[in-house]
């Protein structure tokens, strides 16, 4: 479908770039803290002062993560948000929070498929539609690979490996939030899609190129 650039764009801002948290940095520690549990601010500060950060940094990461909504501030406790604890796994694994969109939605159905008696595996045309202006879906999967997490299943399928089916279990919680919301991004997508002015005059177009057809036919 061709797309104005302004929608293009738009499409594009809506999904994560292709970041991740740098092991062991302070933003790192932080969200591994508040992984196990939400701290006071200065429980938080002392445990991360523990591990030889400086004051000035620790405070700086804070203000960076809660800028970029990885954590917040509610009832007197920092706690990690949805999005906080995607990036936190996705560095607990070892690749992009970008990647672990994908490996997400190939989780969930790969999940599904085996617990009603099937072999489970994901076709990746469908994550390629929602990531099509914004990353290279071959770089991805290819990301899933070398940490060894996934295999090439049929042409234009992929498979989670079964011991790291078993792996990723302790992550379902998030997991299962991540492919929900890349879900919800695709019917945003849509909706882009559906206002676009030239895929509508496109759209318009394939109709009266479909009725000249049509008449044509009718007159032979």
């Amino acid at each position: 479908m061709d797309l104005s650039e302004k929608s293009k764009k738009e499409i594009s801002s809506l999904f994560f770039k292709n970041r991740c948290l740098e092991t062991n940095s302070t933003a790192h520690l932080i969200c591994k803290t508040l992984y196990s549990a939400p701290c006071e601010q200065k429980q938080l500060v002392e445990k991360i002062l523990q591990m030889n950060k400086s004051l000035n940094v620790i405070r700086v990461s804070i203000c960076d993560l809660q800028s970029k909504n990885l954590i917040q501030f509610t009832d007197g406790l920092f706690k990690l948000t949805d999005t906080g604890r995607w990036y936190y796994v996705a560095a607990k694994i070892g690749i992009s929070v970008s990647s672990l969109c994908l490996l997400s939605q190939a989780y969930v159905i790969q999940k599904n498929l085996e617990n009603n008696g099937f072999v489970g595996y994901f076709a990746v045309a469908y994550f390629a539609d929602i990531v099509k202006y914004s990353h290279s879906t071959s770089k991805l999967i290819r990301n899933l690979r070398e940490m060894g997490l996934t295999y090439r299943h049929h042409k234009n399928t992929i498979r989670i490996f079964p011991e790291k089916m078993k792996m990723l279990e302790n992550y379902d919680a998030e997991l299962t939030s991540l492919n929900k919301w890349v879900v919800e991004i695709k019917s945003k997508i849509t909706d882009i899609e559906d206002s676009d002015s030239i895929a509508r005059e496109n759209f318009i177009k394939d109709l009266e190129c479909y009725a000249r057809l049509h008449k044509s036919k009718v007159m032979q």
